[in-house]
């Protein structure tokens, strides 16, 4: 009869909404992700190639993560009290962390990162229009929510500056084409910053093993 089949019609347009919201309900909404990850996951292959090349170039590394951190926590202490010399610096991050190999090498990195930071107009009252450690989220795909920490950024009046710290060994080369994985962090860093309507946006990396920013 006419009716049963618009009957059954209504039927199947109704199960086929509901399968459709159910999916929708279970898919998660505002899921935190670290910058650092998503940055991982958007390089491309020959890009991932490009940074297990460096990796094999300079197989030392520099000392590991826990003298990344000991260099940042140093840093940041420079920084907030500019009456704190490196070696100081050091120390006290290293009570804070435990790690206390390398402390000649970490006040080196230090200084030659407050070095650079002083050259390129990075430094000065934090708490003003510089901040150290900021936090930083924004809408990401899939319905997640982007997550993560700028080591330093500092706000004028048209322009905003973001600074990725690493303790890496500095690229002898291009950094855009051999740690694409850094590039793509720093940037989004400075994408979900430049909301506030700031002008100019740039992006640098300060490496501490030479003491140089690459802008990128």
């Amino acid at each position: 009869a006419p009716e049963a089949v618009e009957a059954r019609k209504i039927e199947e347009r109704v199960e086929a909404a509901w399968k459709t919201a159910a999916i929708e309900a279970g898919t998660a909404q505002h899921r935190p992700v670290g910058v650092s990850r998503v940055a991982h996951e958007l390089i491309t292959e020959e890009e991932e190639e490009n940074e297990e090349r460096w990796k094999a170039h300079d197989h030392k590394g520099r000392f590991g993560r826990e003298f990344g951190t000991l260099v940042h926590r140093a840093l940041e202490i420079s920084l907030r009290d500019e009456d704190v010399i490196a070696t100081d610096a050091v120390a006290q991050a290293a009570n804070e962390t435990g790690f206390r190999q390398q402390l000649d090498e970490a006040a080196a990195d230090v200084g030659r990162g407050l070095a650079a930071l002083k050259q390129e107009g990075l430094s000065g009252d934090v708490g003003q229009s510089l901040r150290l450690e900021y936090p930083v989220s924004g809408p990401g795909d899939n319905g997640t929510v982007l997550l993560g920490y700028v080591d330093l950024v500092q706000v004028e009046q048209d322009r905003l500056t973001v600074i990725d710290f690493k303790t890496d060994p500095p690229p002898e080369g291009e950094v855009t084409d051999l740690m694409p994985a850094y590039v793509e962090q720093v940037k989004m860093y400075g994408q979900l910053l430049s909301s506030v309507g700031i002008g100019e946006t740039r992006c640098g990396l300060l490496f501490t093993g030479d003491g140089g920013v690459r802008w990128v």
